[in-house]
């Protein structure tokens, strides 16, 4: 009987070692807060340029991500270039075509959508006048 309750005292206090996990996140994610949020309906822009959305509460670490409307499964997520109290600017990647885009801000395990806006591929017009 001493073996057993033993036993039984190994596995209670291995069960009670593995379920106080110090690094659980007790903290519940915040909720992404951007006010005055401003996403054109329509943006021109060379390959690979940079494109600036205005709002205030963007941060270091934030992620764009751009989902065509015509295609969900064409999905570009874009880390932010530079954050300013009234913007967040990000470079577009390399191959990425002209269509219309569902703009979504994510920030650890959270996303907002910001708008929907039409990016166009222009070709720079560096002509000397």
């Amino acid at each position: 009987m001493k073996r057993y309750s033993r036993f039984l005292s190994v596995i209670f206090f291995t069960i009670f070692l593995v379920g106080c996990d110090s690094n659980e996140n007790t903290e519940p994610d915040k909720k992404i807060e951007i006010r005055e949020v401003s996403v054109p309906a329509e943006i021109n822009v060379v390959a690979q340029g940079n494109i600036t959305v205005a709002g205030k509460g963007f941060a270091g670490g934030d992620v764009f991500k751009l989902v065509l409307t015509t295609d969900q499964n064409q999905v570009y997520r874009i880390d932010v270039l530079s954050v300013d109290e009234s913007s967040a600017t990000f470079t577009l990647p390399e191959g990425f075509a002209t269509g219309k885009y569902q703009i979504i801000l994510v920030r650890g395990n959270q996303e907002l959508a910001l708008g929907t806006s039409t990016i166009n591929i222009v070709i720079a017009s560096d002509l000397p006048d």
